[in-house]
Parts: structure tokens; sequence; C-alpha cells
């Protein structure tokens, strides 16, 4: 499953490791989260059958979507509208913020 929705942040991490247009990619991330969400019911009907979707819920999907996507998403815009804000804090906190995903993407793997 993980293979059919791929993990958009691991893809925003390596492309900017990888010296490649990793702006353009981190700008379309939210459509690629709903367009993996919107997928996602689809790829199990097609893995599962019918008669397994049945007994699924809808519920923890919705949950998850909110927790792991809305909340963060909504976070980040408050992070850079406080960054933009306030030269100083701004600075700091892009530059605390700019190395934490390699460590993060290695305690993932980990």
């Amino acid at each position: 499953m993980v293979l059919l929705t791929p993990c958009i942040d691991y893809v925003i991490v390596f492309s900017h490791l990888g010296k490649s247009n990793s702006k353009a990619v981190l700008a379309s991330t939210p459509l690629l989260f709903i367009f993996q969400m919107l997928l996602l019911p689809l790829y199990l009907w097609v893995l599962l059958g019918k008669e397994t979707i049945d007994i699924i819920e809808v519920t923890p999907f919705v949950k998850a979507f909110i927790y792991l996507i809305v909340i963060p998403f909504l976070l980040s815009i408050v992070t850079q509208m406080v960054s933009k804000s306030n030269n100083r804090s701004g600075k700091a906190i892009l530059n605390f913020s700019s190395w934490l995903p390699v460590p993060f993407m290695a305690l993932t793997f980990l």
C-alpha cells in the first residue's frame, strides 16, 4: 500500500538532497496529499475487493487526514507567517528547521 501511495515527504527530502527542484515538489505537496487520500479507497477496493471494503470504517481515515495532513499544514502556514513577520526570529526558525528533515527521515527509517 505504501508503494501505491508514495510518501510525499520522502520525495521532498530526496529531491532537496539531490539538488533538484524541491521547491516545485514542495509547492505541489498539498495537491499530492489530496490525490493520495482520494485514490486510497480505489486502491483498497482493487486490492481487497468489494466484500472487504464493506467492513472498513471511514472514521480512522478522516482522523488520520486531519491529524497527519490538515493540522501540520496549518502549523506550517503559521510558521511561515511568523518567520516572515520578524526577521530575527524568522531567520532563527528557518535556520533551525532547515536541517530537521534529514534527522527525522533517518529516525523514520530506523
